[in-house]
């Protein structure tokens, strides 16, 4: 509020200019920002940790396996700008890169303990390319209306909206998956327990010491560390990856649900513009 006040009272002086939110596009460009920006960050949060509680790799490796999103963002960007630049036409992108990462974190949440490497693959090829689509995009749509002695303080708020989108989806999604990654893995705990096969492997030393501090005489567990899961034995492990696994799917489908919600403003909110040339 005092940020609004203060920018209202600046006058040609103001960071980001009130005036532009009377320009359609502007509004439309920036607000498409903020919510794409909400699933992006949290899905780059997210992912890294199925790759590395999960799939048990470290963060270099975890770090290397991403790398299908950036080929695709490069790709899909270059060939995009392309595109644009021939026809004056974006919103077909647009609509197809959101469209694209929608289908990403829909493949996410079909992620499961023993999913092979190709499936999270696939989703990080599909989010490369809606990105590489639709970021660019957007910043065309945020400027395309507004007059050029504004334009820099219009690409900055771009920005600035998309970062604000960044901090609030890292915060929502970390938040639902650590909030419902306890009671996830308890209840599996509470279902393996009732196998003797697996409370024998609980008992065996090794296993015993890992999980000393984190199985709590409630039956809840402590997972302010997660390095036990590097020494626990393949079967102790697999009742709390698969709590994992199950709160990571909530938060893409949560992100699913985000980017549908900026599928459905691009197609029908975003005006069918042809750039010119002037």
């Amino acid at each position: 509020a005092v940020f609004v006040l203060v920018e209202r009272r600046s006058g040609d002086a103001a960071l980001l200019p009130p005036r532009l939110f009377r320009v359609r596009t502007f509004r439309l460009g920036v607000g498409l920002h903020f919510v794409v920006g909400i699933g992006m960050f949290g899905a780059m949060t997210t992912l890294p940790l199925y790759l590395q509680l999960v799939r048990g790799m470290s963060p270099i490796a975890a770090g290397l396996a991403t790398l299908p999103t950036v080929a695709a963002n490069l790709a899909v960007t270059l060939l995009t700008g392309r595109m644009i630049a021939r026809t004056g036409r974006f919103k077909v992108h647009l609509v197809a890169g959101v469209g694209s990462f929608t289908a990403a974190m829909l493949v996410f949440a079909t992620l499961r303990v023993d999913s092979p490497l190709w499936h999270p693959a696939l989703g990080m090829v599909l989010m490369g390319a809606g990105l590489g689509a639709s970021m660019q995009t957007l910043t065309t749509l945020a400027q395309c209306e507004v007059p050029r002695t504004d334009m820099g303080a219009a690409t900055a708020s771009v920005n600035f909206f998309r970062s604000n989108g960044g901090t609030v989806g890292t915060a929502a999604f970390l938040s639902i998956l650590f909030t419902t990654a306890a009671g996830r893995i308890a209840e599996r705990l509470a279902e393996a327990r009732s196998d003797p096969a697996y409370r024998h492997l609980l008992a065996q030393p090794d296993n015993a010491r890992a999980l000393s501090g984190v199985l709590r005489p409630g039956g809840g567990v402590n997972l302010e560390d997660s390095a036990f899961l590097h020494v626990l034995d393949p079967g102790v492990a697999l009742p709390f990856l698969e709590g994992y696994v199950t709160s990571m799917r909530l938060v893409f489908l949560t992100g699913a649900a985000v980017s549908l919600v900026a599928f459905a403003l691009a197609a029908w909110r975003v005006p069918d513009l042809t750039l010119s040339d002037e």
